[in-house]
């Protein structure tokens, strides 16, 4: 038999956080699974991780030796912003770890929680046609919207006349430098119909939140096509 003196506190030489959103790993939307990676300089208990800011059940605690995971749900009740945690261990002596936090320089990064759904705060729609309101075969309709937060590429616009789909291929363009500014272009032809141009906007935000589709403008802004050559009713001379 041996006996070894330990009063040395275990220290963690490695501390990261991400999710598993589909689009950022540095966000997160309710229902993602945020997963703490920590790494000690010695074989450690297993330590608990509080994360104050989430309403979850539980944390699920995984790993061994050195090298653990404390992974949580998120949930639609959860607090927005950067998630906080809190990480207490102790070493195979009982010797407790000084409580870490987001905070410490040793956590290498943060994730955002954010279940607010985007929002569009400026609709408009114009055509290349000198009368903006009105469309004919050649001419582009444009639609124009700004988000109240940057919005994952791309959104999707469909535009329909007297309600049968457009014929052609939309080009939606990021217009600004945060994502937050975006036109949906598409040329009109004459295999559309004539009628009212009538669109839905898509989109979702970095996080994966879903924008209610969008089907009207926020300005006095409107669109029809109109393909039909005019004719003369009555012509006189004398």
């Amino acid at each position: 038999s041996s006996m070894s003196f330990d009063k040395t506190a275990p220290t963690l030489t490695a501390v990261s956080i991400e999710s598993n959103n589909d689009n950022d790993t540095t966000l997160a939307k309710a229902g993602n699974i945020v997963t703490l990676t920590i790494n000690a300089n010695e074989t450690i208990q297993e330590p608990t991780c509080v994360f104050p800011d989430l309403a979850s059940d539980g944390v699920t605690v995984s790993g061994s030796g050195s090298n653990w995971t404390c992974s949580v749900t998120t949930a639609t009740n959860d607090t927005a912003g950067v998630i906080a945690f809190e990480i207490d261990a102790f070493d195979s002596a009982g010797n407790a770890l000084v409580q870490v936090t987001q905070a410490d320089s040793i956590v290498t990064n943060s994730v955002t929680f954010d279940d607010t759904a985007p929002t569009l705060t400026a609709v408009s729609i114009s055509s290349s046609n000198s009368a903006t309101s009105l469309a004919k075969p050649g001419d582009t309709v444009t639609l124009t919207f700004t988000a109240d937060t940057p919005l994952a590429a791309d959104p999707t616009c469909t535009f329909t006349t007297d309600n049968d789909a457009v014929s052609s291929t939309v080009t939606v363009a990021d217009t600004s430098d945060d994502g937050t500014g975006w036109t949906c272009v598409v040329p009109m032809v004459t295999g559309d119909t004539d009628g009212p141009v009538s669109f839905t906007i898509n989109a979702t935000d970095l996080a994966g939140n879903s924008l209610s589709p969008v089907t009207s403008v926020t300005d006095e802004s409107s669109m029809s096509f109109d393909k039909t050559a005019p004719t003369l009713t009555a012509v006189s001379i004398e």
